[in-house]
């Protein structure tokens, strides 16, 4: 039973980190696709993309953590 509830939290936890990329990448498609386009740097793209989902995971870790140690 444990397993299947540890299975379930890591489901959860992998949509949750896709769906929080999505949404903070989404509005800048466009761009990235400019800057594929002109040939930009990958390792560029993949910081602007990390950056970008990188805030609003943080902050939620940081709300979530503060909930569980009240």
């Amino acid at each position: 039973m444990t397993t299947t509830f540890a299975t379930i939290a890591m489901l959860l936890g992998i949509v949750g980190l896709y769906s929080v990329t999505s949404f903070a990448v989404g509005p800048r498609t466009r761009e990235i696709g400019i800057r594929i386009a002109l040939d930009a740097n990958k390792r560029a793209l993949y910081k602007l993309v990390f950056q970008e989902s990188a805030k609003p995971l943080v902050l939620g870790l940081v709300s979530g953590c503060s909930a569980l140690s009240r």
